[in-house]
């Protein structure tokens, strides 16, 4: 049995990862949580709290085991470092403003705290082949079509974009020329990855310095298309958009995706077999494999439901979006499906495939039970496209999906809230961001988000308008085109 095996049937093994992961935050200088200061000579109880965590663990593990863990961590990293670059936009058509105030008069505080420090986050990726294609994050590069490439060392070259799967979310650039010999990664396309798996997300700083850290494969979800992700229990930082998912052997489990309108900080990871099939497309130029959906969420029966229910086989509804062509025809939460096309269904999976791989408009007859009674429902498919956040907004929201915004009222006070700005929106490239409240559109107070939305009818589509916003107890005007036209 080799190393690695061994390792995993330790039975210290739970434990000798938090050490790791301890560890690799002390002494790779990524640890990335605020920690506040000595106070009165003692120190915090978070320092107090991990280092007896740690003297604990170093009283259960041998000298061996440390080394032992160390040194497969390290052999996992280095498998893959070499490949994972920093991607830098160099023609970057839209960049976020920041607003900066001025006042002639200090504000009326004993004490007012200094900014904290900003910080850009550079999106990683990693290079698949010698032709010099690299995978990274469809948001990471969205705004430009020219980069540069950071690879340890501090070695750069130029790359340009290829293409973008937006609804995939990777994009594929190309280096202009490589020109020195690199080593390729393992890439684990059918190696089956389970819950509880511990994985290494590795990027790369502009510096040619790694980020790092450990997560825990939390759960593997399916969306509306069939489509899997895996969701680790640690937040996807910016800086690892875009980066590789390794496993404890070295082998590129996935890519990791940032999600910024995420609010919790928890992205999604990409399977590594999905995001090649999409990378070798993108290679080709061929768009992307028309796909359908109907808006089901679907779950096996066990043997106690197939008794209640006198079938032998089917699957069951249990949940349908709204206004998607399911809910249209009538499909409704806790009919059992037992029949596609006159076919016998043999799994939630197997039915959710099915939809998904008939073209778009593709009439399904589908025969469902309910309350007992036998009844056959036609679906038509609609495109995968309609399937996606932007999709459900409505059409006449009145500016929202224009300005790219999400709009609320405020509980304590007047104004209409931003919940969330979308990335490269209108709002999102003048520097508006969660948290902001708009309290003026045109000179007109706006009390609440239905006062803002009311105030947009009013106005001429085409022309400008002048917000003024409220952020942190400070006021500041922008200028934003008019809203009731999509984008």
């Amino acid at each position: 049995m080799n190393k690695a095996g061994r390792f995993i049937k330790s039975k210290v093994y739970h434990i000798a990862i938090l050490l790791v992961a301890a560890l690799v935050i002390i002494l790779g200088g990524i640890y990335r949580y605020s920690i506040a200061e000595k106070s009165d000579g003692a120190e915090t109880p978070l320092i107090e709290e991990l280092k007896g965590e740690i003297e604990i663990l170093k009283s259960t593990l041998t000298k061996n085991e440390l080394e032992e863990i160390e040194s497969l961590v390290d052999e996992a990293i280095r498998k893959v470092s070499p490949v994972i670059v920093a991607i830098k936009a160099t023609d970057s058509r839209t960049t976020p403003r920041s607003v900066v105030t001025y006042e002639d008069s200090p504000r009326k505080t004993d004490y007012e705290p200094a900014p904290m420090p900003q910080f850009e986050a550079t999106p990683s990726g990693i290079l698949l082949d010698r032709a010099g294609h690299i995978l990274t994050s469809a948001d990471a590069v969205r705004s430009a079509r020219q980069f540069t490439i950071y690879f340890g060392n501090s070695v750069q070259r130029i790359a340009d974009l290829v293409a973008i799967d937006a609804i995939e979310r990777l994009a594929l650039l190309k280096l202009r020329q490589l020109d020195f010999a690199i080593r390729l990664p393992d890439f684990a396309r059918d190696t089956p990855v389970r819950t509880g798996a511990w994985l290494i997300n590795v990027g790369r700083m502009p510096s040619g310095r790694r980020s790092l850290s450990l997560s825990m494969l939390s759960a593997i979800r399916q969306d509306s298309s069939g489509r899997e992700s895996f969701h680790l229990n640690t937040r996807v930082s910016p800086e690892l958009d875009g980066s590789p998912s390794v496993s404890l052997e070295g082998g590129v489990i996935g890519i990791n995706i940032y999600l910024p309108e995420s609010s919790d900080g928890y992205g999604l990871t990409i399977p590594i077999g999905r995001a090649l099939n999409v990378a070798e497309r993108l290679k080709s130029g061929v768009a992307s494999t028309p796909q359908s959906w109907i808006g089901l969420e679907l779950q096996d029966i066990d043997e106690n439901l197939k008794r209640y229910f006198a079938v032998e086989q089917g699957v069951m509804i249990i949940s349908i979006k709204p206004d998607s062509p399911a809910s249209k025809a009538g499909l409704k939460v806790s009919d059992l499906i037992t029949e596609i096309d006159a076919v016998a269904v043999s799994s939630a999976k197997a039915v959710i495939e099915e939809i998904t791989g008939r073209p778009a408009g593709t009439i399904l007859r589908l025969t469902v039970r309910r309350n007992g009674t036998p009844l056959s429902i036609d679906v038509q498919t609609a495109p995968l496209a309609d399937a996606t956040i932007e999709g459900q907004i409505a059409k006449d929201s009145s500016g929202e999906q224009h300005f790219g915004i999400e709009l609320s009222t405020p509980s304590s006070r007047e104004g209409a809230e931003i919940k969330s700005v979308r990335l490269h929106a209108q709002a999102y490239l003048l520097g508006l961001k969660a948290g902001d409240v708009i309290v003026e559109v045109n000179g007109v107070r706006i009390r609440s988000r239905a006062d803002f939305l009311q105030r947009q009818k009013a106005i001429d589509a085409d022309k400008e308008q002048l917000w003024q916003i409220e952020r942190e107890g400070r006021r500041f005007f922008i200028a934003i085109s008019g809203g009731r036209k999509a984008s």
